[in-house]
């Protein structure tokens, strides 16, 4: 399980029988996904997508990221990739490939 990284130590505290990984964007345990804030909830879904439907398929999501960008209260797809890249150092495009 991973979250925020202003809320591991909280999570971990809590919840003590759950592994907390840090620094991860997102992690799959099973059937339970887990990410790590609004901009790692993206990285999740595509994962989602190309686990169940393949690369193709994340690939033509990806290319609506102005709606997610929208929806999840980054306003436009300029600045979640200034965040994405602040947060991650790459662009979401680069890490989609690198992955």
């Amino acid at each position: 399980m991973t979250t925020h990284w202003e809320y591991v130590t909280c999570l971990r505290e809590n919840h003590r029988l759950v592994n907390v990984l840090e620094n991860r964007l997102f992690v799959e345990d099973g059937k339970i996904l887990t990410s790590a804030g609004g901009g790692a909830a993206i990285d999740a879904c595509l994962h989602v997508i190309t686990s169940d439907f393949g690369a193709a398929a994340a690939y033509e999501a990806g290319k609506h990221v102005e709606r997610i960008a929208a929806a999840t209260g980054f306003g436009s797809s300029a600045n979640f990739r200034t965040h994405f890249r602040r947060e991650v150092g790459t662009t979401p495009t680069a890490y989609r490939r690198s992955s």
